[in-house]
């Protein structure tokens, strides 16, 4: 995160910024390559926030994942972790200006920069709520029965920060938040594709059990497959099978650029692109999800490139020709009091 951007942001307040700057800390040290390309497609005075949605999602995800703690110590925490949350997200604004941050931990600084900017874009208290507790459901859930099940458990792990963005970007109609969740679904659902072997070490399937029963794929033949890493022919048409339903995903999708600030457009446009792409490197690759393709992905690598540069000339462009817009500062709401906080699972203290 650069001063220029915190700047562009009018906020001036020192704590605030301090929590701000937590949260591009915390992406940089994650080292996403998605993330830097993705964030400069957006004006200055937007990546903070950005960057705040970003860092609160994934370090609860963090907290969700500790590994040396229990099931029931991670879900008695985070439900704490919670409600503490939710009780101080009511405070005004201009009290959490005024607190103190100094010594904090990370997670807290960050949940301070979160709640400030779901405050600051008028993002509903139930939509954060619905995202976090979607995202408690890795704790427990290992695979989703039906498509419409694991469509729920989207609508809260990727839909609704879908719908932060797109209120971050300026889009105010019901359809931009319909494309907007499409695109985070189609993204989802290819991420599940990318990563069916890891998701098998935890434990975890992603894909539809109706969908595996359909071309008589057991768990225990997709976990041999992913472990040999050998795809066979009913493996083969079942991932053609989610192949055709991200690509519907995508077509819904399509447009939404258009329906945002035009400063901010080359963020959608982009990032529908490259799924895009990496969805035609599944389908060149004949299915073969469980394996690496260097060709096809040196391929799509020269494609990702070029298509970003000339994404980041026009957005240099839209940024010089239309003058950013305010935020919201909806006045009613109130974001996270330092002093009436708990410390949440290893919270990096």
């Amino acid at each position: 995160m650069f001063k220029h951007e915190l700047k562009a942001t009018g906020l001036r307040d020192a704590n605030l910024l301090s929590a701000y700057q937590a949260c591009g800390r915390y992406l940089a040290r994650r080292n996403s390559a998605a993330y830097p390309v993705a964030r400069f497609l957006l004006p200055p005075a937007r990546r903070p926030y950005y960057d705040a949605f970003l860092a609160f999602t994934g370090r609860v995800d963090e907290l969700l994942d500790a590994g040396d703690q229990s099931i029931e110590d991670r879900d008695s925490k985070f439900t704490t972790f919670v409600e503490q949350f939710f009780t101080v997200l009511t405070d005004d604004l201009d009290r959490l200006a005024n607190q103190t941050y100094e010594g904090t931990s990370e997670v807290q600084l960050i949940s301070a920069a979160f709640a400030h900017a779901v405050v600051t874009w008028g993002i509903s208290h139930d939509s954060v709520h619905h995202a976090l507790e979607t995202m408690r459901a890795d704790l427990h859930v290992r695979s989703y029965p039906t498509f419409d099940a694991l469509q729920r458990y989207m609508s809260g792990v990727s839909g609704e920060a879908g719908r932060w963005v797109n209120i971050l970007m300026g889009g105010e109609s019901e359809e931009a938040a319909h494309k907007a969740v499409a695109l985070s679904h189609g993204v989802y659902l290819l991420d599940f594709l990318a990563d069916i072997g890891e998701d098998i070490d935890l434990g975890r399937v992603y894909l539809p059990l109706e969908d595996l029963q359909r071309y008589n794929i057991s768990r225990e033949d997709l976990e041999d497959a992913a472990r040999r890493r050998q795809i066979t022919e009913p493996i083969r048409e079942m991932i053609a099978y989610q192949a055709s339903r991200i690509s519907q995903h995508f077509d819904e999708a399509d447009g939404w650029h258009k329906l945002v600030h035009p400063s901010c457009q080359e963020l959608p446009r982009q990032y529908l692109n490259l799924g895009r792409d990496s969805l035609r490197l599944v389908v060149r690759s004949n299915y073969d999800v469980l394996r690496n393709h260097p060709a096809l992905q040196l391929r799509s690598l020269g494609y990702a490139l070029g298509s970003t540069a000339l994404s980041y000339l026009r957005a240099f462009r839209d940024h010089r020709h239309h003058p950013s817009f305010h935020p919201p500062h909806i006045s009613g709401s109130r974001p996270l009091k330092p002093e009436m906080r708990v410390d949440p699972p290893n919270s990096g203290s």
